[in-house]
């Protein structure tokens, strides 16, 4: 059966009208039979334009903006047109078939409109080479756009993978060689170019150059590239007349565009093994040829060689082998490092070891090469020596001693020092031992060495010992007198800011020096001024708005240092002062307490009012600045003076009347009484009656 179609299109006003004709002749009718077909629709008014690629193609979200094998890739290409172009891209080794069909788990487009992003899930070398093909396409019918050109625009970009560089290992990477000989080590990396290979020493931060090296003739860096593989690198190291300080890693170093990559090859100087010779100075190093040991203290002998192959270590006694963990007693433990090999024999006598156990040894490293050996002493430890005493100063009630170690610790550490005293003519025996640590002496031990509460004009005896967990060594003995006492040194108060409230102040000091004399108390004064605590100076006169308050706290402890002041009246400044006493008198007679300045911590006879901070502000914060280091004009320690009065100002109050005080005075601690009185007759009143 034969048979046609025929299709006739005509325009009628904003409608179009289609004719289909369809013909057929079959052997059943000879004649030819048709069918005729007729179909409406509208004119469509849609404008359609050409697509236009704006941006692209461009690498986008790329390392280095390159494409690099192992790792993923995009490429981005954005069209404009109307209706909204799509963007399908294309390799050139097959040009009609879309990417991401061709293998859709490694290329993946994005279909938004005008947008073509297209990601490469892991770049493959060299087979993702070449040019990729953006095409912006337009669906228009042919009826419409009459061509295809109308509706497909193209652009391309060409692409090169870059291999980053990789190692293939080689046995030749790693070079054992003769003392005195040539070590060669090669580096082989697979990588494409441009390509930069240099050799550097590890841990150092400077390359070696190609060639002969300027600072050391004998080694000597080459490249070399494969002919029959052009991706193949190779790198060459040669050092002649090897030493054993050649014996270390030298890092080859590989960069390129799609990475930089550095691995290690070694360079090792076979030789015998060379023992490092003991120290015979310090018995407290492990380094030591000679070491000494106590009773349940582990103590650690040493041995350290150099030379490859690493040694195999092993103890001996006496001419016998010392096994690992024996008895508990002997611990052999060896480890290798780069360039050394270290071994320990860790020995803890005991009661039932000493009488043999002190004894020489001996350590043997033992190679391919051949075997050597070293010897070491052990040794009972003893007590230290005498400590040196450097100097020392003594004041009415102090002695401060400047004290150094031992130059003979007894093979121990010394773990502090003991002083011990008495005084002549006083009662038998000696008092002490006091301990101070072996930091005492410095500006920041503490606590400091020094010896106090001693009485003025005496003679006294000392003896200063070192004490290790061995024990006490030999004593050092020596005699002084103190000065002749007087009254107390000045008091130092101490600033609390949380010790100041609006009606009261928790007043805190240093106890001062006594003066050679035991202090019998503390007086207090403080009173009113109308100064601007945060604007007066040293320079002004204080504008006092009372008269002085005295107060004398009941004195029952002898390390007495704080005071509850009260009650005070709120946002006011007040003046302090606070004195010592004792049979001598205050610590400030004698002096204009109008003025204001600083005493030596150590009281005289006849104080000297110092003023060496003018213009400074009157408050706590003075005695911050004391801590500073030596004055050359006065020739003392700032940190020796202190203020004679201070200034304070207590916060503003939210309340209009003060809180009541428990025992103000003495008439309330009777009244109290009275209460307790009353009260504890009442209950056994009813008790009886019970």
């Amino acid at each position: 059966m034969d048979s046609c179609i025929r299709r006739d299109y005509k325009l009628l006003g904003q409608w179009y009208r289609m004719w289909s004709t369809y013909c057929y002749s079959s052997m059943y009718n000879r004649g030819l039979s048709c069918t005729y077909n007729s179909l409406a629709f509208q004119r469509s008014s849609a404008n359609y334009s050409r697509p236009r690629i704006t941006s692209g193609p461009s690498i986008v979200r790329t390392h280095n903006n390159i494409f690099v094998s192992g790792r993923e890739a995009y490429l981005q290409c954005l069209a404009s047109g109307q209706p909204p172009p799509t963007i399908h891209w294309y390799h050139e080794r097959d040009p009609q078939t879309e990417l991401q069909k061709t293998n859709p788990k490694k290329f993946s487009v994005n279909t938004n409109f005008r947008v073509g992003l297209l990601w490469i899930s892991e770049v493959s070398y060299p087979e993702d080479s070449g040019s990729y093909i953006c095409r912006a396409i337009i669906p228009v019918p042919a009826t419409y756009s009459g061509s295809t050109l109308v509706t497909i625009t193209e652009a391309q970009i060409p692409i090169e993978v870059t291999l980053p560089p990789t190692l293939i290992p080689l046995t030749t990477m790693h070079s054992y060689v003769e003392l005195g000989g040539t070590a060669t080590v090669q580096c082989r990396v697979r990588a494409t170019t441009p390509l930069e290979l240099y050799f550097k020493r590890f841990n150092s931060s400077t390359p070696y150059i190609s060639g002969v090296q300027p600072g050391d003739k004998r080694i000597r860096v080459w490249r070399e590239d494969d002919m029959n593989d052009p991706l193949n690198h190779d790198l060459f190291l040669t050092i002649e007349n090897t030493t054993i300080d050649d014996t270390w890693n030298y890092s080859c170093h590989a960069v390129n565009q799609g990475n930089s990559s550095w691995w290690n090859t070694t360079v090792q100087v076979i030789q015998t093994p060379q023992i490092l010779l003991h120290s015979t100075l310090n018995t407290d190093s492990e380094l030591s040829g000679l070491r000494f040991g106590w009773r349940y203290q582990g103590t650690n002998l040493t041995c350290i060689s150099r030379g490859m192959p690493h040694p195999t270590w092993t103890w001996y006694r006496r001419g016998e082998q010392i096994l690992n963990g024996q008895n508990l007693t002997f611990v052999i433990i060896t480890y290798d490092y780069w360039d050394h090999s270290q071994s320990w024999l860790q020995i803890t006598p005991c009661l039932y070891t000493e009488h043999f156990i002190y004894d020489d040894y001996v350590c043997k490293a033992t190679n391919i090469k051949g075997t050597n050996e070293s010897r070491v002493s052990f040794r009972r430890a003893s007590v230290p020596g005498q400590p040196r005493l450097e100097s020392y100063s003594v004041t009415q009630s102090t002695i401060f001693l400047n004290v150094s170690p031992p130059i003979n610790t007894g093979g121990m550490a010394t773990l502090a020092y003991e002083l011990t005293y008495r005084a002549f003519g006083g009662p038998e025996g000696w008092y002490g031992p006091v301990t101070y640590p072996l930091d005492g002496s410095r500006s920041s031990g503490k606590p400091k060495f020094e010896l106090t509460g001693l009485l003025g004009d005496t003679n006294y005896q000392l003896k200063l010992l070192a004490r290790s967990i061995v024990g006490c060594g030999i004593p050092y003995s020596f005699s002084t007198t103190t000065g002749p006492s007087t009254r107390p040194g000045p008091v130092e108060v101490i600033h609390s800011a949380t010790g100041i409230y609006p009606y009261g102040h928790v007043v805190n000091w240093i106890p001062p020096m006594s003066g050679g004399s035991p202090i019998l108390g503390y007086r207090i004064r403080v009173r009113s001024v109308e100064n601007d605590l945060n604007l007066i100076s040293m320079v002004e006169n204080i504008s006092p708005s009372s008269s002085w308050k005295v107060y004398t706290p009941s004195f029952n402890n002898p390390y007495m240092d704080y005071y509850h002041l009260a009650p005070l009246k709120p946002d006011q400044t007040y003046q302090l002062i606070v004195e010592a006493y004792n049979r001598h008198g205050y610590s400030l007679d004698g002096v204009d307490i109008e003025q204001y300045g600083y005493l030596n911590r150590t009281p005289t006879s006849t104080p000297q009012l110092q003023q060496i901070f003018p213009g400074e502000r009157l408050n706590y914060q003075n005695s911050d600045k004391l801590s500073n280091s030596v004055n050359s004009l006065m020739n003392f320690k700032q940190s020796d003076l202190v203020p004679i009065w201070y200034l304070f100002a207590t916060p503003s109050a939210d309340e209009l009347v003060p809180p009541s005080l428990m025992f103000n005075d003495s008439s309330s601690t009777h009244k109290s009484f009275q209460i307790v009185l009353f009260l504890g007759i009442h209950t056994f009143i009813a008790y009886m009656f019970y």
